[in-house]
């Protein structure tokens, strides 16, 4: 604590407080977002699973669309996990989630009815989790790209990875900070006691 010391006109000793320290502080403060979703996602891949695309559609009919695009430089093997940016948007409120450096897995699936085998991929993270549990081949694939996806991908040899899909993601959109005024009161009779003036009232 910093005083001045002087003397009463009585001419007892006194002290005499200085202005208030005037210091600036920030707050950094965001808003959260969250996805939790189950539900049945129809994806395609290129022929070289650099990236894919598809829709997540839960219980209740709502939509999130999926993004997927192989990081940098990296090349698909059959042998080992891709690692990929995913991006999420959910398709009635336009909020977008990106998950960066995700594990893609590609896996050799075998169709239960022609023991054809194709190349599927699998998604093991913490923030979402996807199994390939049926491809779609030929006319069903076409019907499924023109009803869920987008018909402008439609080709005669595309596939449609089918599969059960779980989101978990939290995220925080920040914003920028705020800036405080704490005035430090230093007089004896307030104890030391700090008194913030701001002009946010959420603060």
């Amino acid at each position: 604590m910093v005083v001045d010391v002087g003397y009463a006109p009585t001419g007892l000793p006194y002290t005499k407080p200085r202005s208030p320290v005037i210091m600036k502080s920030t707050k950094s403060r965001g808003i959260m977002h969250s996805v939790f979703e189950r539900g049945t996602v129809r994806l395609i891949c290129d022929d070289d699973f650099r990236k894919f695309r598809g829709v997540l559609i839960n219980e209740y009919e709502d939509s999130f669309a999926l993004y997927g695009v192989i990081r940098g430089s990296e090349e698909p093997s059959t042998s080992q996990e891709c690692p990929m940016n995913i991006t999420i948007v959910d398709c009635e409120t336009a909020d977008k989630y990106e998950l960066l450096n995700v594990n893609v897995k590609l896996e050799v699936f075998q169709h239960p009815v022609t023991l054809a085998e194709h190349t599927v991929i699998k998604i093991d993270h913490p923030a979402l989790k996807f199994e390939t549990t049926e491809v779609l081949i030929g006319n069903k694939a076409d019907v499924a790209i023109h009803r869920y996806i987008d018909p402008k991908y439609s080709e005669a040899d595309k596939k449609v990875l089918v599969g059960q899909m779980v989101l978990k993601v939290v995220a925080q959109e920040r914003t920028a900070p705020t800036s405080r005024r704490l005035s430090e009161c230093i007089s004896p009779s307030c104890t030391e006691e700090v008194i913030e003036q701001t002009n946010d009232f959420l603060a």
